[in-house]
């Protein structure tokens, strides 16, 4: 039986089974090369309302090498997310600052080019540690757990501010991280979380919403509930457009660890959307598979552009390879390789300009989309048509609406 990795509560209800899948991250060099393979199993507590992965990857899988560096992905809010900062923190240039999974130093670099010097990241991938070495970012080579947060305090005493951003989602014992969080705090130290928002995910039916590195899958009230459980008070919560939807928590820490439960009418809502997002998975497979092979049906030839993670997981849970003749990306790091579960081969971007496609579902995060069919200009300029996979893209296919469009008891 498993329980719970937030409240401990069991047993879990079953919201999507999806069944065994390589990791996103793991491109092929030999298209015929064997794969490993883990269950994707989501559930859903009853009791503090966490949705989660059960039976997850082991973490050495990932995060040996990450393969996916931060800097590799346009991060627009980052802007605002400092400004949110500035607004609700005591923030100023002698703040010291540790960011947890601090991965190449990019956001730590941003804030030193500001003036704000004196921030140390926490990361235990080796080639995202060596890259924010070369960038000059002091970074602990380590997982964040209790022991490792008694070292770092010994050496740089506790922060004023604490970062963490896109992290929390990865972690399988949310307890022990909790339990390392305090160990960084005073009281009075200043906590930014920034995670997937799951409301979006549940209310848009966005299946590459799930991700195997993703454990956890918050909506606003569970991250609350998160907090309050490590002693932190919300302050401020806010939502951005960033691959799909990203929500901020600034919060202050308060030593306080008696969370209040979750009303009961926000655990039935949860309840009620995690139903409609199990029980649309049928039928939006089905609608997907039917319009994509009407497309084909007339004439038509396929491609996707975007070789990540959301777009791997996408491809291989929704079945979608038999409609797509290659992967278009312009990142030099995926050409040549192919794409986990698919084993569709990725190509340069150029690839669509010289092809007799005429489809091309975009698998790039709503933010960038403009600029991505800016640098494809021949490809619309010879009848090419972009279409997205991924909310919240204006350019969605036909299938969100149709499903959306059939719910009677939202």
């Amino acid at each position: 039986m498993h329980t719970c990795q937030l409240c401990g509560a069991a047993p879990l209800i079953p919201v999507l089974d999806l069944g065994a899948h390589p990791i996103a991250q793991h491109f092929l060099r030999d298209r015929s090369a064997a794969e490993y393979t883990h269950p994707v199993n989501v559930q859903r507590c009853d009791q503090c309302g966490l949705i989660q992965l059960v039976d997850g990857v082991p973490p050495e899988k990932f995060y040996t090498n990450y393969v996916t560096l931060s800097s590799w992905k346009t991060h627009p809010h980052i802007p605002q997310v400092i400004d949110l900062l500035k607004q609700h923190t005591g923030f100023n240039k002698d703040t010291r600052i540790v960011e947890i999974g601090s991965n190449d130093g990019s956001f730590l670099k941003v804030l030193r080019d500001q003036g704000y010097v004196h921030g140390v990241g926490i990361e235990p991938a080796v080639d995202a540690r060596t890259a924010a070495l070369a960038l000059g970012i002091e970074t602990v080579g380590e997982y964040l757990t209790p022991a490792t947060a008694d070292n770092f305090t010994s050496k740089y005493g506790c922060a004023d501010l604490i970062v963490s951003r896109h992290v929390v989602e990865h972690i399988t014992q949310l307890q022990p991280f909790s339990d390392a969080l305090r160990k960084l705090c005073r009281p009075g130290t200043y906590v930014l979380i920034e995670i997937p928002h799951f409301d979006f995910s549940l209310d848009v039916v966005d299946y590459s919403g799930i991700w195997e590195q993703h454990s956890n899958y918050f909506t606003r009230a569970t991250l609350n509930y998160f907090l309050q459980r490590t002693g932190i008070e919300l302050l401020h919560h806010e939502t951005f457009t960033f691959s799909g939807k990203a929500q901020v928590a600034i919060g202050r820490y308060t030593g306080i660890t008696h969370p209040t439960p979750l009303a009961t009418a926000v655990r039935a809502d949860i309840r009620q959307r995690a139903e409609f997002y199990r029980s649309s998975f049928p039928g939006f497979k089905t609608a997907l598979h039917e319009e994509l092979q009407e497309y084909r049906t007339k004439g038509g030839k396929l491609a996707l552009y975007g070789a990540g993670s959301r777009t791997c997981c996408f491809t291989n849970f929704l079945g979608i390879a038999e409609f797509i003749e290659f992967v278009a990306d312009d990142q030099p790091e995926k050409q040549q390789l192919f794409m986990p579960g698919s084993r569709l081969p990725i190509l340069p971007g150029t690839a669509l300009d010289e092809s007799d496609v005429t489809l091309c579902l975009l698998g790039v995060n709503a933010e960038v989309e403009d600029r991505v069919i800016a640098r494809r200009s021949r490809f619309v300029e010879r009848g090419g048509e972009f279409r997205s996979i991924h909310p919240p893209s204006p350019r969605l296919l036909n299938v969100w609406e149709n499903v959306l469009r059939g719910c009677t008891t939202r």
